[in-house]
């Protein structure tokens, strides 16, 4: 995100970026070192407070939909500062044995936790059915998605003929190929030990 902000004609800076992410990308994906004492005690709004976040916490996640529209309305006024939203919800919501238990995630539930949950939750319908108007309520998305293909295309379309390298560049890389000659460009050491680490596999499958 921060890279495309400095792409040449880059209309990024007027765009908010919403990402999504669990627990586990933001203790382990994320490059942001800390302390084992404070992943253990979960300060995660302590942490990134310490980075210099606006940070959000929404109690309800699992029922609270107006209280998320509204910190997200809040976060897009944070202009000079990155925003964690911290959205606690119940692993395995409306089950009414294994709700916030570890044996939602590591094992099947079981016909009669399943049914006792559909009924927990005041759902009728068949398994696998989509009721008409949740599916009309998601299909709206298909034409303002092709809409906003179809605009985008045409940007990038002024975009190239204006920056044609960039753009050859930018095509390049969003399928995620590495230019022609890219290799040459690194030291030779650093290139050396990517030729040896490359050919070790070759090395024990000879064995």
């Amino acid at each position: 995100m921060a890279l495309a902000t400095k792409w040449k004609g880059s209309p990024m800076r007027s765009v908010h970026w919403l990402v999504t992410g669990g627990l586990g990308n933001l203790l382990q994906s994320m490059m942001i070192t800390t302390s084992p004492w404070m992943v253990t005690q979960r300060l995660h709004i302590t942490r990134f407070q310490g980075l210099g976040w606006h940070t959000i916490w929404v109690k309800n996640g699992d029922t609270g939909y107006d209280d998320i529209r509204a910190v997200i309305e809040e976060a897009k006024s944070v202009e000079d500062k990155p925003t964690l939203i911290k959205v606690t919800t119940t692993i395995g919501f409306g089950s009414p044995n294994k709700a916030n238990t570890y044996s939602v995630h590591g094992s099947a539930w079981g016909a009669k936790e399943v049914e006792a949950t559909r009924q927990n939750l005041a759902w009728p319908f068949e398994p696998f059915h989509i009721p008409e108007d949740v599916k009309s309520h998601w299909s709206r998305h298909v034409e303002k998605g092709a809409a906003v293909e179809a605009k985008w295309k045409a940007k990038f379309a002024e975009y190239e003929n204006k920056y044609p390298v960039e753009a050859a560049e930018f095509k390049t890389l969003i399928p995620g190929k590495l230019p022609e000659g890219w290799e040459k460009a690194l030291p030779v050491r650093i290139w050396g030990c990517f030729l040896l680490v490359m050919n070790i596999p070759v090395k024990f499958s000879r064995l």
